[in-house]
């Protein structure tokens, strides 16, 4: 049996509202199911995770661990599935920097640009053509 995203999600929340029944309003759910969630992942670590016998609900030593590596998990799931939803496929983003001398420069270059131009269309282009220093102002 895995851990699974949301059963993590659930803990955070319980840890985060100290509450069963607010982390169930929080997540959309009721407060079985958040409950169900957290002994699912206690059992599966063979651990307890949460002090259920004060007014409030506290992580013990092993949820406060659980705890941090929950919180980068479910942030990296965010940000997957933001990279993933973010754009249809095949769209790139980024900066692409392309050094030749003035041969390839003038020849090879525009027409590799020119395909990649063909294949991503959406793709953003800013081109910036430099000359290379001259020898005598680089010694100036």
């Amino acid at each position: 049996m895995l851990m699974e995203t949301r059963q993590l999600a659930a803990f955070c929340a319980v840890v985060d509202h100290q509450s069963f029944s607010q982390a169930a309003e929080r997540l959309g759910v009721t407060q079985p199911a958040v409950s169900l969630q957290v002994r699912s992942l206690e059992k599966r670590l063979g651990q307890r995770l949460l002090d259920r016998s004060g007014r409030r609900v506290e992580p013990t030593e092993a949820g406060l661990r659980l705890y941090a590596g929950a919180q980068r998990i479910l942030a990296l799931e965010g940000d997957l599935l933001a990279e993933v939803s973010g754009g249809t496929e095949g769209d790139l983003g980024g900066t692409l920097s392309i050094g030749a001398s003035t041969g390839p420069g003038g020849t090879v270059v525009p027409l590799l640009l020119c395909e990649f131009q063909r294949r991503h269309p959406a793709a953003p282009r800013d081109a910036t053509a430099r000359l290379p220093s001259s020898p005598s102002s680089a010694t100036s």
